[in-house]
């Protein structure tokens, strides 16, 4: 696992080579590192199941099942710096409710 895989640690590198950068090394379910890509800036299920389809079409090996799993896990830790702030918007109000199952 990379353990710090989002969008901003991966970048374009020789030759048009995607390359993943500053990882923290960890044991773990590898559909973890997929979260944040799929997550990022969703408000409505269809939308997030495309998300997790699409890039289960891309990458070997990787579970929807599980990265749906692992995105309802992390839902409520994501929506907290929005709820701190007192913002009421789309994304955060889907992560409570993808929070809830």
């Amino acid at each position: 696992m990379h353990g710090d895989l989002h969008p901003a640690n991966v970048l374009s590198g020789p030759g048009a080579r995607t390359v993943a950068i500053d990882p923290r090394p960890t044991w773990g379910d590898p559909d973890f590192d997929a979260v944040d890509w799929v997550l990022d800036g969703v408000t409505d299920p269809a939308l997030l199941e495309q998300r997790i389809e699409k890039l289960a079409a891309l990458v070997p090996d990787l579970s929807p099942h599980r990265l749906l799993h692992w995105c309802r896990a992390l839902a409520a830790p994501n929506a907290v710096p929005g709820l701190c702030s007192g913002q009421d918007d789309a994304e955060t109000q889907f992560l409570m409710t993808l929070a809830n199952g």
